[in-house]
């Protein structure tokens, strides 16, 4: 519990980071799966986390727990808000291109087979 709560008290300092980190506007699949993953762990933290710990029975560690788990339910919501914000300017514009996307089909999975050639397969 105690390492959770060292966690959850980092996690406002990571959300800040993923915020400034981002440019945007984004595309729009990484702006739904954002939303997905953030605002799951927001309804993660908030309704599932405490039942974990429930049975602690150390009144003190409780409340330091409750009070950096409202922190991280409180930054991953606004995260999640923020994202929610920014699918009003997503963008469809995101695509490598045709020569960078072959770069890295050959860089990362070693495929050489030219790009009409896998698109008339």
């Amino acid at each position: 519990m105690r390492a959770y709560v060292r966690y959850a008290r980092d996690v406002p300092r990571a959300t800040r980071q993923v915020g400034a980190n981002l440019r945007t506007p984004m595309p729009r699949t990484w702006v739904a799966v954002g939303r997905i993953a953030f605002g799951g762990l927001a309804r993660y933290y908030a309704d599932d986390v405490p039942g974990v710990f429930a049975e602690v029975k150390d009144p003190a560690l409780q409340r330091e727990f409750f009070e950096a788990n409202q922190g991280a339910v409180h930054a991953m919501t606004e995260l999640d808000r923020w994202l929610s914000d920014e699918e009003k300017r997503a963008t469809d514009d995101f695509a490598i291109g045709a020569e960078r996307l072959a770069k890295m089909l050959q860089a990362t999975e070693r495929v050489e087979v030219p790009l009409e050639r896998l698109r008339s397969a």
